[in-house]
């Protein structure tokens, strides 16, 4: 599995607004005005629960005052081997 093929799962089955592959990190976006109960501790969870093989790298939360965009940010990478 590459990390391109990680890249399609998340899209498919989590759903962010933008999911990018740069080097050997996929980096996945999710815009938001209001959190409404969503925090990036769940966008990772949601993704270590579709993929057990991939190692989150950082997860950050990146508010700005309206009316500039919020956004949140998982960036994560496929382990070979990787434990389940």
């Amino acid at each position: 599995m590459t990390n391109k093929d990680v890249k399609r799962i998340i899209e498919a089955k989590v759903g962010f607004d933008s999911v990018t592959v740069r080097k050997d990190v996929v980096i996945c976006k999710q815009g938001y005005f209001y959190h409404h109960g969503q925090s990036v501790e769940k966008l990772a969870r949601a993704i270590k629960y579709v993929l057990p093989q991939v190692e989150i790298l950082a997860a950050h939360d990146y508010f700005k005052a309206w009316p500039a965009d919020s956004y949140m940010e998982v960036r994560c990478r496929f382990v070979p081997n990787a434990a389940h």
